[in-house]
């Protein structure tokens, strides 16, 4: 049995603690001094009972031939009776499952990461099957999520909600984890994978450089926005590297260390730029990941002679991570004889736009510094952002028949 990462909630009531491993104590029904402690598990096919009330000695396990499944626990330490555990479930298949990372969100839902050798993890049942349904191979990294019911009293099972391997054929290990405001898991780790998986990837990442690469992953549990804000990049030189912690700031920058053998890491803006050792430390700092959409109508007019004001609107949507400090800008053309184009007004449905240009040139600050989800609290929680602006202008479309 192992004990693989921590973390703490923070709970009204008192923080709660969550914990992830593996361990090869089996829940028999009928040994107390041996049986792992499960309660409110995880429960495909009805096969899992909780201690001490279980009345048969089915075992509670995805497979009995199973050597080490991971296992994920909640425990809330502060009851007027000693510390309750809320939780306890198994999370594997029939080969070596471990739980090295656990992060957990505002709303209570446990997020675990480690590795899997199980070709076939527990069935979901109205959860998300994420980026990777099935097993690439040899050992793989997994993110799993599980939800927070009201398991206080005792009497609901916990689920499976959210499942995706993440690998390929070759050996890849999830080693941390943490999760954004909209219920990104973000993960760090390792991998020996040629075909490792990767989908928007920094320049440079998007194959092994080495035997051995970190790499990095925002994965969307919610699975709405999978597309434009899930990423996984590699992350290393032609040496070897292991991704060991991850961690995020206010701004959804991402920052990830661990270790490296590579004369030839990639560095930005480094306090050391080069190897010292044969193995070194290293701290990376991934930026948001932005997706913008720029649409533009059409004017108010198709033609126009000097003198006419016509109007355009821009909408501006950013469907990748929270952002702020956006900024919109517009280079006036200088127009054609006597009749350059002008500024006349700008207008935006968040943010700021000047009254006058500079250098005829419009720019329209949309988002403060502060973030965009308090500084536009009238959005929902999961919008990035949309704005709208209008410019007004003169310009000579086309000029009038003599």
């Amino acid at each position: 049995m192992s004990g693989g990462a921590i973390a703490v909630d923070n709970n009204a009531a008192g923080s709660n603690i969550y914990f992830t491993g593996g361990t090869n104590f089996l829940f028999t029904g009928n040994n107390p001094i041996t049986d792992f402690p499960i309660k409110n598990a995880i429960n495909p096919g009805g096969a899992c009972l909780d201690v001490p009330t279980q009345s048969t000695t089915t075992a509670c396990t995805t497979s009995g031939l199973a050597p080490m499944d991971a296992f994920v626990a909640k425990l809330n330490p502060g009851t007027n009776t000693g510390a309750q555990l809320l939780y306890c479930t198994y999370l594997g298949g029939t080969g070596t499952d471990i739980g090295l990372g656990v992060a957990v969100d505002a709303s209570g839902n446990a997020y675990v990461t480690g590795s899997t050798d199980s070709s076939a993890f527990p069935t979901i049942s109205g959860g998300i099957q994420g980026k990777q349904a099935t097993s690439g191979g040899g050992i793989d990294a997994f993110v799993g999520k599980i939800n927070n019911p009201a398991t206080n009293t005792g009497s609901t099972n916990v689920q499976l909600t959210y499942f995706s391997f993440l690998g390929g054929t070759g050996t890849d290990v999830g080693n941390a984890i943490t999760v954004d405001s909209v219920q990104g898991a973000r993960v760090v780790g390792t991998t020996a994978s040629s075909n490792f998986p990767t989908s928007n990837p920094i320049p440079g990442g998007g194959t092994l450089k080495g035997s051995q690469d970190a790499f990095v992953a925002r994965l969307d549990t919610l699975g709405t926005t999978a597309s434009t804000s899930e990423f996984v990049t590699l992350l290393g030189g032609s040496g070897t590297e292991t991704g060991t912690g991850i961690t995020l700031d206010t701004d959804t920058n991402t920052y990830v260390t661990g270790e490296t053998t590579s004369t030839d890491f990639p560095t930005a803006a480094p306090f050391q730029a080069a190897l010292k050792g044969p193995q070194d430390v290293f701290v990376s700092k991934l930026g948001p990941t932005l997706s913008f959409n720029l649409t533009v109508a059409s004017p108010t007019a198709n033609s126009a002679n000097a003198g006419n004001q016509l109007s355009f609107t821009y909408t501006v949507t950013n469907t990748g991570d929270t952002t702020s400090n956006v900024a919109f800008s517009d280079n006036l053309a200088a127009g054609s004889g006597s009749a350059p184009v002008t500024f006349v007004s700008a207008s935006a449905s968040g943010g700021t736009c000047p009254t006058t240009p500079t250098d005829n040139k419009v720019l329209c600050n949309l988002g403060v510094k502060s973030r965009v989800r308090r500084a536009f609290p009238e959005e929902a929680q999961r919008a990035r952002l949309r704005r709208t602006l209008s410019l007004s202008r003169v310009r000579v479309l086309r000029l009038s028949p003599w």
